[in-house]
């Protein structure tokens, strides 16, 4: 199981979603398929209404993984997102 920090920085709220998804190890480090993570951050009581962008923070960058749009649907492409060891994922929440 995942646990999912969400920061919604739209309304300045917070929320968490739990979520089952795989995870690999690779350069000793948890990560997770940005898609799997999307398809059942989206099947939850946590998903992500739009308009919105979603991301992670990756050292000092944003990695974003999800568009959603006002019409409700979702564009995700292919990327790794990096798991804390305690099987947390925190993502962020934006404006479109």
């Amino acid at each position: 199981m995942l646990t999912v920090l969400i920061y919604d920085h739209r309304y300045s709220d917070h929320g968490i979603a739990e979520i089952f998804v795989p995870t690999f190890r690779a350069d000793s480090a948890l990560w997770v398929d940005a898609r799997d993570v999307v398809d059942q951050l989206q099947l939850s009581p946590g998903k992500v209404d739009g308009p919105a962008k979603v991301y992670v923070m990756r050292g000092g960058w944003k990695q974003y993984f999800l568009r959603v749009e006002a019409d409700g649907r979702t564009l995700s492409g292919l990327a790794n997102l990096k798991v804390e060891e305690n099987s947390v994922l925190k993502i962020n929440v934006d404006y479109v």
